[in-house]
């Protein structure tokens, strides 16, 4: 029973991440020059690693003392993003 509820999360997952990236290339055609491109770019992944960091901060209480927390520093880049 987990593993087909594992497929279905990870198939979730995939019809999620396609979807992100139909817009992603909504917002790239709307670019008109290479740098245009370019900053578009760079917006998209600033906002995916703010994002991804604040994820980490509200997942840090629950790993507490869990091997999945690598150390200090991954702590202290995800409050950098979280104050930008």
């Amino acid at each position: 029973m987990q593993e087909n509820a594992a497929e279905i999360s990870s198939a979730h997952d995939v019809a999620t991440l396609f979807e992100l990236l139909e817009k992603a290339d909504v917002l790239f055609a709307h670019a008109e020059s290479l740098n245009d491109l370019d900053a578009m770019k760079a917006r998209i992944f600033q906002e995916v690693d703010c994002r991804y960091y604040a994820r980490r901060l509200a997942l840090e209480p629950l790993m507490e003392g869990a091997v999945a927390n690598d150390g200090k520093e991954s702590t202290a880049e995800a409050r950098r993003f979280q104050n930008e």
